[in-house]
């Protein structure tokens, strides 16, 4: 609609595109005698005069081809000839094209079938895999013709487009749409890669993606610039961060939380009578008082291991690890003498911890593991050299002090940074085969 919405040069008219039963298309044009002088003869005279222009121009060319239609029309007379000559675009930089449902698309000189699905719409250009003009299959990045009725083929499955069209579309419009498809992509394979190696990182210190709450995440991300977890871990797998920073800053995160849980139980404990500390052992049980407790030798729980209590005869209540070897053969046969228990966060206590390290020997090996233990302030309960093999291959196993089991990763984590070890980890009892 061209007389609601004048071109450039004020030409009015009204333009519609009908298909014959054969499938050609004709294009009408409907305008008033006014308009039509002044689309023959009156802008173009007047902007001719006003500008003063004497030489041939690109109007002059426009208006000699308009007539040129007009003297068709009168001298041929067969409608399908006149057709043909039709199929020529007014200005040189349009194209008028049909879908087989004789929907008109404008398009720029020089447009590829692409371009035509990308009008039509953005999935379908995603998924376009072939095109057909005038019912011929054709490359896609074929020139399209005016007057030309393209069809499109669509994948059934989600397919997406290819690189190489960036340089095969001439229309901004599919050129964006492509450029933020692979956008999205290349975001979508950052964020997976960049969680995968952070599983990794967790796996290595005997942690998963469950054990470290989201919101330590969240502060994570904060303090490192980013706008949120997901953008860390699209960040983690784009290698702007290592997820050895990454790991660091969790372990801080995780024993700040710890101290700040640490202030909020004081009230809460205060308000529960029934639950009393059980002095220096570092465990507080539910509803008992002055209890014998003791840390199993076995699985040598420390703080941040998930426990129980198990009633012994005599000896008070002895804390397990909940995936103690010895706890899961006692639970099918004395369930009843389970009890309640929680780590005391009051308790400045230290707990064994038994740790392996297994090495390519060097000369001062040794040294190294001692300097990385002693960065900690722990003390070393006992140390000795398990087997050396003529090989070369040592292995150290150490039994430190430590206060809970997020400094005991953060410490494998060092561990394994030294040069020639290739294995670090906490010793637990064997599970029963």
């Amino acid at each position: 609609d061209y007389i609601a919405n004048p071109k450039f040069n004020m030409y009015q008219s009204l333009h519609t595109t009908v298909i014959s039963s054969k499938g050609d298309p004709l294009e009408i044009q409907i305008r008033t005698f006014e308009m039509h002088k002044f689309a023959e003869y009156g802008i173009a005279a007047h902007y001719k005069y006003k500008e003063g222009i004497l030489k041939p121009t690109e109007f002059d060319k426009r208006i000699a081809w308009i007539r040129q239609l007009l003297d068709w029309q009168k001298e041929l007379k067969d409608p399908q000839e006149y057709m043909e000559s039709l199929k020529m675009d007014l200005f040189a930089e349009e194209i008028f094209v049909f879908t087989p449902k004789g929907r008109v698309v404008n398009l720029p000189r020089g447009a590829t079938p692409i371009d035509f699905a990308y009008q039509i719409h953005t999935d379908i250009g995603h998924n376009c895999i072939g095109a057909k003009v005038d019912g011929n299959m054709v490359p896609l990045e074929s020139t399209l013709e005016n007057g030309n009725i393209v069809e499109v083929i669509v994948s059934k499955t989600p397919k997406g487009p290819s690189r190489d069209w960036l340089g095969i579309v001439k229309t901004t419009s599919a050129r964006n749409k492509i450029r933020q498809w692979f956008s999205k992509e290349e975001r979508l394979e950052s964020y997976n890669t960049g969680r995968e190696l952070m599983l990794k990182t967790l796996r290595k210190n005997s942690l998963a993606f469950k054990d470290i709450p989201s919101k330590v995440f969240e502060e994570v991300a904060k303090e490192l610039n980013f706008e949120n977890t997901d953008s860390l871990f699209r960040n983690i797998g784009s290698h702007k961060v290592s997820t050895h920073q990454v790991f660091t800053k969790i372990i801080k995160n995780l024993n700040q939380s710890e101290e700040q849980e640490q202030e909020i139980e004081i009230e809460d404990i205060a308000r529960k009578e029934s639950v009393k500390r059980t002095g220096s052992s570092g465990v507080i049980v539910k509803g008992m008082d002055g209890v014998l407790v003791t840390i199993a030798r076995c699985c040598n729980p420390v703080p941040g291991d998930k426990i129980t209590g198990y009633i012994t005869r005599g000896r008070g209540i002895s804390v397990h690890r909940t995936d103690c070897n010895n706890i899961k053969t006692l639970m099918n046969n004395e369930e009843q003498r389970f009890i309640e228990v929680k780590w005391d966060s009051f308790a400045p206590n230290k707990f064994n911890a038994e740790i392996q390290i297994e090495a390519m020997d060097r000369t001062k090996l040794l040294r190294d593991i001692t300097n990385v233990i002693s960065e900690y302030d722990l003390n070393i309960v006992n140390a000795s050299t398990l087997r050396t093999n003529k090989s070369g291959l040592v292995k150290f196993r150490f039994t430190i002090e430590i206060s809970n089991k997020y400094i005991l990763k953060d410490i494998l984590n060092n561990l394994k940074q030294i040069e020639s070890v290739y294995d670090v980890y906490r010793v637990l009892p064997r599970k029963q085969s």
